[in-house]
């Protein structure tokens, strides 16, 4: 987001760096992955040495935890401080948002929460190891829902829901990509991107002549997020082919 000040999380990540012992890893709570990016960006800049991981508890996870490791020990997810939380209720429908408003009006911040992924009769929510007994002990309710918590030790998978989005556009430039895939007209494109409501690679660019590179992930505040899967070759009219994805 515009005029969002990463200092703060590069103190913590500095910090875990100085204070990592011979023996010791430390960790930074839950990160999501805007913050994971600009983490990553600062740690290959300014501790190209570092020995670190990104990890949220299975290999799917979006909100992630930082550890950083001594140099002598390979990083391992199974060190850090995360504990799987399986919420189980009856016979109403509950989501994200549901269950997340639970867990935090328990007082809980938001950095000690992971995902929460809610399947059809339960929700297996990461927390920090700290939390999690008070979380068992504490949330009896989600919403007007009765729940219960025990311990979770199974696999999780996150099953990613897309829209295929393809077609053609004039140019890499990001303007005519973030037209392509929202529909919208190239100058409306324009005005989202200087305005600062489009990030590229989870970080907000408000350079309209930038290149999207395929691969690339694009945040479009009131529109969605996006993957662009291939961007070329182009056609015989000289414009370039495209292939994307829409979360939904």
């Amino acid at each position: 987001m515009p005029g969002t000040d990463d200092s703060l999380l590069f103190a913590r990540a500095d910090d875990a760096l100085r204070a990592v012992g011979r023996y010791a890893a430390r960790f930074v709570g839950f990160l999501d992955e805007r913050e994971q990016a600009a983490v990553l960006r600062h740690l290959s800049a300014k501790h190209a040495d570092a020995s670190f991981l990104l990890w949220g508890g299975y290999a799917d996870a979006e909100r992630r935890m930082l550890g950083v490791f001594p140099q002598e020990e390979v990083p391992d997810g199974a060190a850090f401080p995360i504990t799987a939380v399986q919420i189980i209720w009856k016979g109403a429908e509950l989501n994200h948002r549901d269950f997340l408003g639970a867990l935090l009006s328990l007082g809980l911040k938001r950095e000690k929460v992971g995902d929460l992924v809610v399947r059809s009769n339960d929700c297996v929510a990461f927390l920090e190891n700290a939390v999690a007994a008070f979380v068992r002990s504490n949330l009896s309710r989600v919403g007007r829902i009765g729940v219960s918590c025990e311990p979770y030790e199974g696999d999780v998978r996150r099953e990613a829901h897309f829209a295929e989005i393809g077609g053609t556009v004039a140019s890499e430039r990001l303007d005519c990509v973030v037209a392509a895939l929202t529909g919208c007209s190239r100058t409306q494109a324009e005005d989202g991107i200087t305005a600062g409501r489009v990030a590229l690679d989870f970080r907000t660019v408000t350079d309209r002549a930038c290149r999207v590179p395929p691969g690339a992930s694009l945040s479009i505040r009131g529109c969605g997020r996006f993957v662009v899967d291939e961007l070329g070759p182009p056609t015989r009219k000289g414009r370039l082919r495209f292939a994307a994805r829409k979360y939904v």
